[in-house]
């Protein structure tokens, strides 16, 4: 079977964005003296929203510090980030690969499609993909699959026809309930459990050799 198809997570596959958060997260614990574990932290990338506060909650819910300074830190947001500085190494290579291989591009994310095209416009890659999916408003969030199972439909692809780029427990699971192949970019701490994916990738730039491997007759 030939991938005729790469759907890419944006945050903390095409740009670092996930781990910038999640440790400008662990400084705002650490400011209030909050007990945790970098997986802990890491076990909420993918999440979005009201859903963070929810995870958050469950975490710390015995947790003295937590609960005496909880409305500050629900109220953390990170500063602005250089989206630029944070894009992927070798992600841009990527693409021109997949591009010459005729391979159908999109973006499929948790993230609304306002704020997606305004951060690959950012990065200059917005015209390498043919398709933008949001799971937000679609109105079915990862681990849902539909985000994938909809970007699949728009391409006339099947799952065994189709790569899914991710990096969260999440994003994982809903590829893999999709019924694609899941490839999983590694984060820079390796706390996230991504055991789920078919194969853990410490380069973007490997995707091309996974493609090949899995097109071997």
């Amino acid at each position: 079977m030939m991938i005729k198809a790469v759907l890419f997570d944006f945050d903390g596959v095409i740009a670092q964005t996930e781990t910038y958060k999640l440790k400008q997260l662990m400084l705002m614990l650490d400011h209030f003296q909050v007990a945790y574990t970098k997986e802990q932290i890491f076990s909420m990338a993918g999440t979005i929203g009201s859903e963070v506060l929810k995870k958050m909650q469950k975490l710390f819910y015995q947790d003295a510090a937590f609960i005496a300074h909880q409305d500050e830190i629900l109220a953390f947001k990170t500063t602005r980030p250089d989206l630029k500085a944070l894009k992927t190494k070798n992600l841009d290579e990527l693409l021109t690969v997949l591009k010459k291989r005729y391979l159908k591009l999109a973006v499929a994310s948790n993230s609304s499609a306002a704020r997606l095209q305004t951060a690959l416009d950012s990065l200059s890659i917005a015209s390498a993909f043919d398709l933008i999916a949001s799971a937000t408003d679609l109105g079915r969030l990862k681990p849902d699959p539909y985000v994938y199972q909809y970007a699949m439909a728009v391409f006339n692809v099947r799952p065994e026809e189709t790569l899914i780029i991710e990096d969260s427990q999440l994003g994982i699971a809903a590829g893999k309930k999709a019924g694609a192949y899941v490839a999983a970019l590694k984060d820079e701490l390796g706390a996230i459990d991504q055991r789920g994916a078919d194969i853990i990738l410490e380069d973007i730039g490997k995707v091309v050799e996974f493609i090949d491997f899995i097109n071997l007759p």
